[in-house]
């Protein structure tokens, strides 16, 4: 039952994020209740639409008129080389007058042999509110200290064994720092590059939600809103783009699936924060 409710979710792929719920959470951040929120995006394996989750939560964020940042510590860079195009694609548009000078630009940090705790806190004092680290999901120093200083982390993850496997062992570092981790409220399982049809979307989605919801992961959530595996998405960081799809003209259902995991990740931050502020 359980499996069919999710993929008829996944089909649906929930509805755009309203102008409320996006108003809420600009809100929250600058009602003084926090100082300011860090997702951690960290990805089991490399390939599974990590960077690309960093980006989009950015700059949904820097589009909604927040101070924002992303620190980087890929091996492969991803997100400060788009950030760094990106500002260039700005610079031009307000060389030659056009919209792209208009362009949002976060902060971009790569931490080039500081912890992620140090560069977060710096970015926080430079001004901050809404901060995505982009670590590998290797259990190491730098994913154990950032754990301690982020208020999510958000997984994607394939719909593939060899994903799926690597996600149990994420799942124990993270229930293992877990009491260590004072700011931490909300971690999610995201299930990326989805399949949309055909026999992958058939047998693929529904043995990775029956796996992550099942007793061998103990700590992290599956998240009901997946990014799927759509051209939109190819699209916003081909050579010359280096968008996110929310800014792209026929985003479409990628558009509604970025907004959807924003939301989700932003609601279970603001919903622990404040009933701790109550307790």
């Amino acid at each position: 039952m359980w499996i069919c409710f999710y993929v008829r979710m996944y089909e649906c792929h929930y509805v755009c994020m309203g102008i409320r719920q996006r108003n809420d959470f600009v809100k929250f951040l600058y009602s003084g209740v926090t100082d300011y929120v860090v997702v951690l995006v960290s990805g089991t394996k490399g390939g599974s639409g990590k960077s690309v989750t960093a980006k989009e939560l950015v700059l949904i964020a820097a589009n909604l008129g927040i101070q924002t940042s992303i620190v980087d510590r890929d091996a492969q860079g991803t997100s400060i080389k788009f950030m760094e195009k990106r500002q260039k694609l700005i610079e031009e548009g307000k060389k030659n007058g056009n919209a792209l000078g208009d362009l949002v630009m976060p902060r971009a940090k790569s931490l080039e042999g500081r912890l992620p705790s140090e560069l977060i806190a710096a970015e926080a004092k430079a001004g901050s509110k809404f901060i995505v680290v982009d670590l590998a999901g290797r259990d190491d120093e730098l994913v154990r200290d950032a754990l301690k200083s982020v208020d999510a982390v958000v997984t994607p993850i394939r719909p593939t064994g060899e994903d799926l496997e690597e996600a149990e062992k994420f799942d124990e570092v993270v229930g293992a720092m877990w009491p260590n981790c004072p700011r931490l409220k909300a971690a999610f399982f995201m299930i990326s590059q989805a399949p949309t049809h055909g026999v992958r979307k058939k047998n693929q989605l529904p043995m990775a939600i029956k796996h992550l919801q099942s007793e061998k992961i103990q700590f992290i959530n599956l998240m009901d809103m997946a990014i799927s595996d759509r051209y939109q998405f190819v699209k916003a960081s081909s050579d010359g783009n280096k968008f996110s799809v929310t800014e792209l003209e026929g985003g479409g259902q990628a558009v509604r699936e970025v907004y959807g995991v924003f939301e989700r990740i932003t609601d279970a931050v603001m919903s622990e924060t404040l009933n701790e502020r109550a307790a």
